[in-house]
């Protein structure tokens, strides 16, 4: 019995770069590394990176929600 992955999780993974169904840690990790990549102190006025940010922001944001979720099932089952 596997859990569903919705389509905005789909898509959510699609814009961190890693494949569905990877494991929390393995998100953060590129969350990180795409902070970094992304971020204005790196890329000053580049508005395209800004942008970009944001985006992977919230989809990692709706990762979290979604592992949350998860997790939170699992301990209500037992």
């Amino acid at each position: 019995m596997g859990m569903e992955i919705s389509a905005k999780d789909r898509e959510a993974f699609k814009i961190i770069e890693l494949e569905v169904g990877t494991k929390w840690d393995k998100i953060q990790n590129q969350f990180k590394k795409l902070v970094k990549k992304y971020h204005p102190d790196m890329n000053a006025g580049n508005k395209k990176f800004e942008e970009k940010l944001k985006i992977v922001t919230l989809a990692y944001t709706q990762l979290k929600l979604a592992y949350k979720d998860k997790v939170d099932d699992a301990e209500f089952r037992y």
